[in-house]
């Protein structure tokens, strides 16, 4: 992502904001990772799966995983 807000997110910056996103390894939950840290949020990704929610982080800017 080039970290740039895109446009339809002007309004929704969360600079200065943690999003958790439970579920963050796949699918739903992987695109609302991408699109918070997009919107300047720093990302904590959850899931049962403590492999894939590394996975995940390495995906998302600046995001962190738990298990």
């Amino acid at each position: 992502m080039s970290g740039a807000t895109p446009p339809g997110l002007a309004a929704f910056a969360l600079d200065r904001r943690v999003a958790v996103i439970t579920g963050g390894a796949g699918g739903i939950g992987q695109a609302a990772a991408q699109m918070m840290a997009q919107a300047g949020a720093q990302v904590v990704i959850l899931d049962r799966d403590a492999r894939a929610a590394q996975d995940a982080a390495q995906r998302v800017p600046g995001a962190v995983s738990l298990a």
